[in-house]
């Protein structure tokens, strides 16, 4: 296979995480290669299978890889004695092996819109940009993009999460939400007392979902460096990324597509936050808080972060 000018960079293993999802997995690899051969963008899948569980079949040897002259697939194993499951430090150890120009960092269960591909040349020129996009969660009744979009019931974008009313169909819901958010940020401007700095920081840029879709140059991730590694769950651990990234002077850029996320049962609800979310909640308040404050570059892994210099085993498929 060519140099890849795409990386993408998943994490997971052969577990029942949301009940199935090696079937989810499976949707999203054949999804996201067909469109890549389709729309001829060179690229590798880097999935980081981080600490298998032992009584059950290696993912890499699971007849889910796809392969075209456009995409070829690249499993790296994580062994350990624990069996945690540590999303961010397996995301850094995708990053650190890499070989794409750019990389996605996304996760498993994600079908990327095919605007995305087509029009990937187009957009994606800049060293210096971290690229967003919004996030539709989706039903998985049907096969065809605009049918995928018709079930959307949850919508991560800039501003927040809301969710679509059952007797609201999308078409209409999604025509509203855009006016709906530029109302309040009116309001906001007008009143910005009604919000702190830190939580002003947050409307102005697009970090919702970006563990869903962040792509830059790959000289970013390794000029500013990984992900946080050492936080008590992973939640907010991509918004961290990206405050840190935006005290380094990277620009923000959003695109105009949703990817879509393939709705199930999850390891955190948002509604009802544990102790764990609200303690990552804070530490994301005050990370911001301090940058504001300083407006100085945030550091917060070491040279060590993704393991560098550990050989992992790997399997190209």
């Amino acid at each position: 296979m060519k140099q890849p000018t795409l990386s993408i960079i998943l994490c997971g293993r052969n577990d029942r995480y949301g009940d199935d999802f090696i079937d989810r997995l499976k949707r999203s690899l054949l999804w996201n290669a067909q469109l890549a051969a389709k729309h001829h963008i060179q690229t590798e899948l880097v999935f980081i299978n981080y600490h298998p569980e032992e009584n059950q079949k290696c993912i890499s040897s699971l007849d889910i890889w796809p392969t075209s002259d456009y995409w070829n697939s690249r499993v790296i194993t994580v062994r350990s004695a624990s069996d945690a499951f540590l999303e961010f430090p397996a995301k850094n150890i995708g990053i650190r092996r890499a070989r794409g120009q750019y990389f996605l960092i996304t996760n498993a269960d994600i079908l990327l819109p095919e605007l995305f591909f087509y029009s990937f040349h187009q957009w994606i020129k800049q060293s210096n940009t971290i690229y967003r996009a919004d996030r539709l969660n989706v039903s998985r009744r049907y096969n065809t993009e605009a049918a995928l979009i018709n079930t959307a019931d949850e919508y991560c974008v800039k501003g927040g999460i809301f969710y679509r009313p059952l007797m609201i169909p999308h078409g209409l819901y999604s025509a509203l939400l855009p006016t709906y958010l530029g109302a309040r940020r009116a309001v906001y401007s007008y009143l910005p007392f009604l919000l702190t700095p830190s939580e002003q920081f947050l409307l102005k840029h697009h970090f919702t979902a970006s563990g869903d879709f962040t792509l830059a140059h790959r000289d970013v991730w390794h000029r500013i460096q990984g992900f946080r590694e050492h936080t008590p769950i992973s939640t907010h651990v991509d918004s961290l990324w990206l405050v840190k990234a935006l005290s380094h002077q990277i620009n923000l850029q959003e695109l105009p597509i949703a990817v879509l996320h393939q709705s199930h049962e999850r390891r955190h609800n948002f509604s009802s936050p544990s102790q764990e979310m609200n303690q990552m909640w804070s530490i994301l308040q005050n990370q911001i808080s301090e940058y504001l404050a300083t407006r100085t570059p945030i550091v917060d892994t070491t040279d060590q972060w993704g393991n560098p210099k550990i050989s992992y085993p790997e399997d190209s498929i």
